[in-house]
Order: C-alpha cells, then structure tokens, then sequence
C-alpha cells in the first residue's frame, strides 16, 4: 500500500497495525483504511482499489460492520467517518445527496 499512497500523495489512508485491528471484520485485517473528507477522494481510491482489484469495505461507526455474510476478504476500508458535507442538492427533487459522519465519531 506504501507505493499506492505515495502515487496518491494522500496522507488520510492508513496502514499502521492498530487503525488496521480496528478495521477488522471476522478475523480478515484490511491491507489499508482510507478516510477521505469528499466524494473526490473516494473516487480516488475506489479507482486505484479498482486498478489493483481489491476488495474494498465501506465503513460506517461500525456499530453494524458484522451484519450479514461475512467478506471472503477485505483490502481496502473506505471509512465515511470524515464524510461530513452536503455534496449537491437536486434543484427539481425534493432531495439532497448528503455525506455524514457517525455521532461520536471522532474524526481521524
């Protein structure tokens, strides 16, 4: 991941063993976890996750991270954590795509 980070030049995807523990889901630990601010970064990584073709994890709080079938295995995290502004609001729709962070989450 090293080299991915260093072509990204992105200092919010980590890979230091304790936020890599705390990304865990059924014993699988993630290669990396992401915590971009926009849509932008997401699309970022999602595009080298996708070049790389690794298997990426969104993560909200993680308060539901073990619901439903268990991952065959897990590369990437995309945490929303820092997800935190409005992106567009539809101007004919009553409907705005929003991005949130978790309640008590901190921001990392």
């Amino acid at each position: 991941m090293e080299a991915r980070k260093d072509t990204l030049k992105v200092e919010w995807i980590k890979g230091d063993p304790e936020t890599l523990s705390a990304h865990s889901v059924d014993d699988l630990t993630p290669k990396a976890v992401a915590f971009p601010e926009s849509l932008e970064q997401v699309s970022q990584v999602v595009k080298m996750a996708q070049k790389e073709k690794w298997a990426v994890l969104p993560w909200g709080s993680g308060s539901k991270i073990g619901v439903g079938n268990p991952p065959s295995h897990i590369d990437l995290v995309i945490s929303t954590n820092r997800l935190n502004t409005v992106s567009y609001t539809h101007l004919t729709l009553p409907t705005s795509c929003v991005q949130c962070r978790s309640r008590g989450s901190a921001a990392h």
